[in-house]
C-alpha cells in the first residue's frame, strides 16, 4: 500500500467493519419463545458481581422477557423444539475513572448476548452498563456491579427485539424507515436489507450517502456493498460530485468491491487525473483488487 492510500486506509477498514459487522441470518419466529440463558462463565466476573453463572442466567432471562417481544420456556426437547437459545458473554468488568472533576468513579459492564435456533437462525447483540460508584456506599461495591449489568442486559435485549421486529416486515417498511430520524430504526432497517440482498433498496440507499452524518454514509455504502449490485456503481460515482478525497476514497473502496463497467471506467479515470495523491492511489489498489477477481479470459488457440 502506498503512503498516500495508507493516510485514508482506517476509512476503507471501518466500511469493510461495518459490512462484516451487518451480517446476521434469520428471520423472526412466529412466537419468540426462549430456552433458559447460557453463560459463558468467566470467574473473574463473577467474582466482581458477587452472583454465581445462574444467576446472571436469571437476570438475562429476565431482561428477554422484559421487551416483551420474548417469552421464557421450560428446557425440555419438546417445549424447546424451534426455541431460541440465548448465550450470554461478559465482555468487560471493571471500574473507570470519573469523567469530569468532581465527579465519581463507576462500574462499567459490558456483555454480548447471541441468540441462535436449530434453523440456523442467529441475532446478536452488545450492551453496556453503569453505576455510579459513590464513597462510603451503604448498597455495597458488588450491588452497584449488578446494577450496571442488569443495564447491559437491558440494552441487549432490547437490541435483540428490535431486530425480531425488523426482520419481519416487509422490504417496504424497512425502506421507509431508512428516512428515520432514530438511529437504532434506521439502521437496523439498513441491516436487515442489506442481508436481504434487496435490490428494490438500493435508491434510499443512495440517497443516505448524501447525508451529512458521516457514520451513516459508510453504513449506507457498507450495505450497498453487502448487496452486491453493480448496478449501484453508478449511482455511488455520481456521489463524488464536489466531495472531499476522505469521502471519495470511502467510495472507491466500495467500486472496488462492486465492480462493473461503471466502476472499472471511474476507477481508471481517476487514478490517472485526479488531483488528491491518495484518492489516485486508492483507485490504483481497488482497479488491482478488480482484476484480481475477474475470471481468467480464455483465449482460442
Amino acid at each position: 500500500m502506498t503512503p498516500d492510500a495508507r493516510r485514508l486506509a482506517p476509512a476503507a477498514t471501518l466500511l469493510l467493519a461495518l459490512v462484516i459487522s451487518g451480517c446476521k441470518e434469520g428471520r423472526a419466529p412466529t412466537g419468540d419463545p426462549f430456552v433458559p440463558v447460557e453463560v459463558a462463565s468467566e470467574q473473574v466476573a463473577i467474582t466482581w458481581l458477587g452472583i454465581d453463572a445462574p444467576a446472571i442466567a436469571s437476570r438475562a432471562a429476565d431482561a428477554l422477557r422484559g421487551t416483551g417481544r420474548l417469552a421464557p420456556i421450560p428446557s425440555d426437547a419438546k417445549a424447546a423444539e424451534g426455541a431460541w437459545n440465548p448465550r450470554l458473554e461478559i465482555a468487560f468488568v471493571r471500574t473507570i475513572p470519573p469523567s469530569s472533576e468532581g465527579g465519581l468513579p463507576a462500574a462499567d459492564v459490558g456483555v454480548r448476548l447471541t441468540v441462535a435456533r436449530s434453523a440456523g437462525d442467529r441475532l446478536r447483540a452488545d450492551g453496556r452498563g453503569r453505576a455510579e460508584l459513590p464513597p462510603g456506599d451503604p448498597l455495597g461495591r458488588q450491588e452497584r456491579f449488578r446494577r450496571a449489568l442488569d443495564a447491559a442486559l437491558a440494552e441487549a435485549s432490547s437490541q435483540i427485539a428490535a431486530q425480531l421486529q425488523a426482520v419481519s416486515q416487509s422490504d417496504d417498511e424497512l425502506i421507509a424507515q431508512l428516512a428515520s430520524d432514530d438511529p437504532l430504526s434506521r439502521d437496523l432497517a439498513m441491516r436487515t436489507l442489506a442481508d436481504r440482498k434487496s435490490h428494490a433498496a438500493i435508491p434510499a440507499l443512495v440517497s443516505r450517502l448524501r447525508a451529512d452524518d458521516r457514520d451513516l454514509q459508510l453504513r449506507a455504502m457498507g450495505a450497498l456493498v453487502e448487496i452486491g449490485d453493480p448496478a449501484a456503481s453508478a449511482a455511488l460515482v455520481e456521489t463524488t460530485t464536489q466531495r472531499d478525497p476522505a469521502f471519495v476514497v470511502q467510495v472507491i473502496f466500495a467500486l472496488g468491491e462492486l465492480g462493473g463497467p461503471d466502476a472499472e471506467a471511474y476507477l481508471f479515470t481517476v487514478s490517472t487525473g485526479h488531483p488528491d495523491a491518495a484518492v489516485r492511489a486508492a483507485a490504483t489498489e481497488a482497479m488491482r483488487a478488480l482484476e484480481k477477481k475477474a475470471p481468467p479470459q480464455v483465449r482460442d488457440e
